[in-house]
This record gives structure tokens, C-alpha cells and sequence, in this order.
């Protein structure tokens, strides 16, 4: 199991890819999401690409996000093959708030603690106004 402890970064032009295609998804209706992949062991832990979660698991978004075995066994043999792993997910709510709700905090897409990836998770706003505007949730559910 790989240290999840200590800094995540993401490029700037892969985060800028990252939230259109998120907004694109969602359509501003629905909920829309990614895991965060990183090399395997590489310090500091920077994300390499991303996988959405309707590319994994096509019925993954149908309002809310309901994510199937399908989709987990697609994102590890992807991992597994191109020697990455998972270490973030980040999804949108429609709408402008931004922030963890009580239904991601008690269901994170990902045992925490159990796999080798962060426990961190990222809410932003689909909104194009209040894009810039992210919450980070750690394992302990605080809000930063």
C-alpha cells in the first residue's frame, strides 16, 4: 500500500480539461465525477490523468452518481496496466453550491483508508461563475 500522506498537486492545463469536461457531463442537471490518477509511489504525488465515472461504468450518473462494479473493475485494470493509481475523486453538484454533502461524506466513492489512495475529495460548483470556487473534503469530513 502506497503513503497517502503529504501533497497533491494536478497541472493547471489537465485541472482546466478536467472541470469543462465534468460540466459537460453534467449538463448542469446532474451530478458529474472523476477519479484522480497519479503513478504509482512517484513523490510528490501529482496527478497524471483522470477517468469520469460514466466512462467506466456508463450508468453511473442518473441525477445523483450510483457507481457499479463494472465501473470499479474498468478503473482497476486501467490503473492496473498503466501503473497508476487512484489517490482523489472529484465530482460536481448542479447548481451553484459548493461543498460536501451529508450523502458523500457517508458514502465516499472509495473505502477510506483501506486502498492506497488520498481520502481526499474535491467538491466544485458546475456553474461556470463559481468554478473557481472548490471545498476540499479529507477523511476526517473537515472542510478546508
Amino acid at each position: 500500500m502506497s503513503d497517502s500522506s503529504g501533497p497533491i498537486s494536478i497541472p493547471l492545463l489537465l485541472w482546466a480539461r478536467l472541470i469543462p469536461e465534468l460540466r459537460r457531463r453534467g449538463r448542469g442537471v446532474r451530478e458529474s465525477g472523476a477519479f484522480l490518477l497519479a503513478r504509482r509511489d512517484h513523490r510528490p504525488r501529482t496527478i497524471a490523468t483522470f477517468l469520469c465515472y460514466d466512462e467506466l461504468d456508463p450508468n453511473a450518473l442518473n441525477g445523483a452518481i450510483a457507481f457499479h462494479d463494472v465501473g470499479y473493475a474498468a478503473l482497476w485494470d486501467y490503473c492496473r496496466l498503466h501503473g497508476l493509481a487512484v489517490i482523489a475523486d472529484v465530482h460536481t453538484h448542479p447548481g451553484s453550491a459548493v461543498g460536501q454533502s451529508n450523502i458523500d461524506a457517508r458514502n465516499p466513492m472509495m473505502p477510506i483508508r483501506r486502498c492506497a489512495f488520498s481520502s481526499l475529495r474535491i467538491s466544485c460548483a458546475s456553474s461556470p461563475a463559481r468554478m473557481k470556487s472548490c471545498n476540499i473534503a479529507t477523511g476526517s469530513s473537515k472542510i478546508a
